[in-house]
């Protein structure tokens, strides 16, 4: 409760041999008298992405202390460097439990297992930019990338991916997705100001765009829009195919061509929802749909 110094701080303690004879820490001596001890009570603390930090004792509603953090330095062990805050301001709170928050929509987890989660990031040889969303395909192809940064690290990734076919960059997406992903050399962008300086770009393949497409199809569907998902794959899979294929197919195409393995999924986070990759094998689809026809599970 404030009561401790490190030791470490002080003028004439150099090199590691002396903390085997010196104490680390030593009591401080207040002015006054000592604090009387007092029983901490539980609480919870909120965290926003500016890095300010709310105290919340259990079952008050409002707030009874705040505190900011150093999220790139203090982001290894939030609860313990929460407490540690709390103890040196002499609040008797103990949290036991972090919650994230954010005044704008930020797609990927702030807190993650007690530990703040790094930030989304694309990466070349040269820059790295923050990374709002990313899907790659099953053969590790960039189909869509949406960043924020300074105008020429942006740039500078965008003559990555525009460059030769099989180019790299680098993703990393908490928690659990970091991977070398290839350009395809085949996108359509789309792009607006930030603010002095910054910009963000939106990076698509044409073949998750194209009203026609002769190889392989991509259905990107974003986390924030009302879409009916199984009309869009039905969208999708008109422009891929030869055959006529009805907005009401699309729910039982899409979860027969999981089954036989002509729709596979894609990885991706962020501001997408849904990535899908559909398998251009005119010959399967059309048995597959004459089947489904037969059956009557389609009908026209």
């Amino acid at each position: 409760w404030g009561l401790a110094e490190f030791l470490g701080d002080l003028e004439g303690l150099e090199g590691n041999e002396m903390y085997a004879i010196t104490p680390i820490w030593h009591i401080v001596v207040p002015e006054g008298h000592y604090p009387g001890a007092v029983m901490p009570a539980p609480g919870t603390a909120v965290l926003e992405l500016t890095g300010m930090v709310s105290i919340y004792t259990d079952g008050c509603e409002e707030p009874v202390h705040h505190l900011r953090l150093d999220l790139d330095r203090d982001g290894w062990n939030l609860m313990r460097i929460i407490r540690r805050h709390l103890c040196h301001d002499g609040i008797p709170v103990y949290p036991t439990a972090i919650y994230a928050t954010a005044h704008l929509p930020y797609p990927y987890p702030l807190v993650t297992k007690d530990r703040l989660a790094p930030a989304a990031r694309v990466a070349n040889r040269e820059v790295g930019v923050p990374l709002v969303g990313y899907a790659v395909a099953p053969n590790e192809e960039v189909i869509y990338l949406n960043i924020v940064g300074h105008k020429t690290a942006v740039r500078s990734i965008w003559a990555t991916l525009n460059g030769r076919a099989g180019n790299t960059v680098r993703l990393s997406a908490p928690p659990d997705a970091y991977c070398r992903a290839y350009s395809s050399s085949n996108y359509v962008t789309y792009s607006d100001t930030v603010a002095d300086g910054l910009a963000r770009l939106v990076i698509v393949d044409r073949r998750a765009v194209d009203k026609a497409v002769d190889s392989e199809a991509y259905l990107i569907a974003p986390t924030t829009a009302d879409l009916d998902l199984d009309r869009a794959f039905a969208a999708r899979l008109d422009a891929t195919l030869p055959l006529p294929i009805l907005p009401e197919w699309g729910s039982v195409l899409r979860a027969e061509g999981e089954k036989n393995r002509l729709v596979k999924p894609c990885r991706f986070g962020g501001d997408v929802g849904l990535a899908l990759a559909i398998v251009p094998d005119v010959g399967r689809w059309q048995a597959l749909i004459e089947g489904l026809v037969q059956s009557g599970e389609l009908t026209w």
